[in-house]
This record gives structure tokens, sequence and C-alpha cells, in this order.
């Protein structure tokens, strides 16, 4: 099987703390999990604000993921999973690399834009540049009313909290979560996944909440 293919088992694996000042982060992963947990329902994922996105999905031929530093590689998990689930072509790039240079966009292509705190001036240029172009564009960020959330078409809020620890904890985990649900959410769209495996999926996302307290 594909090594993208268990990505909440992997992050129930690595998500142990050994250092007690850090259990508010602990606590956090457990938090972000049962909020995602949350937007599944019925068997359907239901990210806030994003009904005109998923009604235009089926006219994407192309998917941008673009971050800096973790962000970046959130995109390079995110390019691979969402290849695989939705059969969509699919590229990752560094935010101040990419804003510099001479790609092509177009209207059939949705720019995804990552960052933390929606601040972050590569990314928000970079954005801002996809637009110019023409792409539609769609941020996954943790701060309301940050830049990159105002500045884009669409916006999914992961809602962990303060990032406490100075190496990312709780946004990485709430980035690749995102991502996972939203290639599983695109790949059911355009009927890409079995409904059997769908489910599966989806299964493994709702029970992560209660394996984060075990």
């Amino acid at each position: 099987s594909s090594q993208w293919q268990n990505p909440v088992e992997a992050m129930n694996a690595g998500s142990g703390v050994e250092d007690g000042a850090y259990i508010p982060q602990s606590n956090g992963y457990y938090n972000e999990l049962r909020y995602f947990a949350d937007c599944v329902k019925e068997n359907e994922i239901d990210f806030e604000d994003t009904k005109n996105l998923f009604e235009e999905i089926t006219q994407i031929k192309r998917i941008l993921f673009v971050g800096c530093g973790s962000a970046y590689h959130v995109a390079l998990y995110a390019k691979h999973i969402t290849e695989e689930l939705t059969g969509i072509y699919c590229s990752a790039e560094v935010a101040s690399e990419w804003r510099y240079s001479s790609s092509p966009l177009s209207k059939d292509c949705l720019a995804i834009f990552i960052s933390q705190s929606g601040e972050t001036a590569d990314t928000l240029e970079a954005l801002r540049k996809a637009k110019k172009k023409g792409a539609k564009t769609l941020s996954i960020v943790n701060v309301r009313s940050s830049s990159v959330a105002s500045e884009s078409n669409f916006v999914i809020y992961t809602k962990a909290g303060p990032e406490i620890a100075v190496a990312t904890t709780k946004a990485y985990t709430a980035q690749l979560l995102t991502c996972y649900l939203l290639a599983l959410k695109i790949g059911k769209i355009k009927d890409c996944i079995t409904e059997e495996g769908y489910c599966e999926r989806l299964s493994d996302v709702k029970a992560s909440s209660e394996k984060m307290t075990e």
C-alpha cells in the first residue's frame, strides 16, 4: 500500500510528549483532532464557508500548494495525498521562491496557501500573485482576520490555538489533517475513491481523538 495512505496512524504514533512542560501542546493535538472529527457528520466533511469552492471543484485541473518552512513540508505531503486521492495534478512550492517565478497559472488552477499566522510575508505576496494570474485561492490558516485569510477567495481555519513551542507542533498537525480531509472531500466529489475506502479513512479520523487519550 502507498506510504501516504495512513497519515492519521502516523500522527497517532508520533504524538507522544515526554516533557511534562509541553502537556498543553499535547492537549492541543487532542483538541485539534476532536475539532476535525466534529467536521465529519454523517460521513460528510463539512468545512465552514467553503460550499462555493466545492461546487466549482470539478473545473479544477491543477492544484498548487504554497508555504514557507514547516508549512512547505505540509505542502509536500498535501501534494502527494491529493494526487493519490483526486487524480488532479498537484505541485508544492516554497513561497519565497515561487513569488518570483514566471510559472503560469489559469482559472482552472486552485492555489492553496498554508500559514500558521496568516501573516507570512512571502506567502502573502505569493497569494497576491496567484490572484493576479486568475487562479482561485484557498488559505489554510490558524489566525482569523489575518492578511492571508482576508485576501483569499476561500479559507479553512485550523483552530489549533496559540502555538507555544518554538518548533511547531499543534499547527503542523492541524495543517496535515486539514489537507488530508480536503483531499478526501475532493476525491469523493470526483468519484476517485470508493465509498468503502472513503468511509474507512473517515472512521480513522473520527477515532483518532479517542486514541490520543489512551
